[in-house]
């Protein structure tokens, strides 16, 4: 049985490993452990729940969004909260590549967070090979405290010495799962080329949940068409993006549970 020490020292541990690796910090990653550690059992900082359980292990899912109250069964214990359909972030292709931090060359990464406004930022350089045209991509993410049904994701994409075509998959999905666990039946779904709708239920007590989604693309040459996958809606924006003119896709979310 792992003490809460340990598994303070675990979360540490890999959260040193990524900094060191992604952000290029100066610190050492021994030195990125005490700082990191230091803040959790200070409870000056705490991760999401998957990011506690998961990382540092063999299971990989450390992001989800949870609203309080959207509850389901689960074994052992009674009931825990159900991770929400994945609204955020988008999939990318460039130059017909898949985007993956853990795939291609990275080339520079940075990562910010707002604490005024409350605009997390991530700025990725990266190219699919070393022959390939590097991009950066700009990742802003908002979740509105004033409206709280309300996000928005962007990515802003730049092209560094040639014209690239860009993919970019903005919608929903709801196969998502609490390490492992499934809680969510499709129930309803539309979508065209620029929005998508999302209804799901918890499987065990019941609850609904609505979720909708527009995308707006600004600047570039794009084409539109709607991605009407099972279980995961969602519009794919065809971009054409030249030195000089970055494009930027913004999909701007809400999210409704009945509760």
């Amino acid at each position: 049985v792992e003490t809460p020490e340990q598994m303070c020292l675990r979360l540490s541990k890999e959260a040193a490993r990524a900094g060191v690796r992604y952000e290029g910090t100066r610190d050492t990653e021994d030195e990125r452990v005490l700082l990191f550690h230091g803040l959790l059992v200070a409870g000056l900082f705490s991760p999401n729940p998957p990011t506690w359980r998961n990382s540092g292990t063999a299971n990989s899912q450390n992001a989800a969004c949870f609203v309080h109250g959207v509850w389901d069964d689960m074994p052992l214990n009674f009931t825990e909260l159900a991770a929400l359909p994945r609204w955020w972030g988008f999939d990318i292709w460039i130059a017909g590549e898949r985007f993956a931090l853990n795939r291609g060359d990275l080339l520079a990464y940075d990562r910010r967070l707002d604490l005024r406004t409350g605009v997390l930022t991530r700025t990725v350089s990266w190219r699919a090979g070393a022959a390939a045209p590097v991009v950066e991509l700009r990742f802003e993410r908002l979740v509105s405290y004033a409206a709280a049904q309300e996000a928005a994701v962007r990515v802003r994409i730049r092209a560094e010495a040639e014209a690239v075509d860009v993919r970019v998959r903005a919608g929903l999905d709801s196969y998502v799962d609490n390490t492992g666990l499934v809680h969510w039946d499709p129930v309803a779904q539309e979508v065209d080329e620029t929005t998508s709708m999302l209804v799901a239920r918890t499987r065990a007590t019941g609850i609904s949940v609505a979720l909708a989604a527009a995308v707006a693309v600004e600047g570039g040459t794009s084409e539109a068409k709607a991605c009407d996958a099972e279980r995961s809606p969602a519009s794919d924006q065809y971009l054409v993006v030249v030195p000089g003119q970055p494009v930027t896709v913004t999909k701007f979310v809400a999210v409704v549970p009945d509760v």
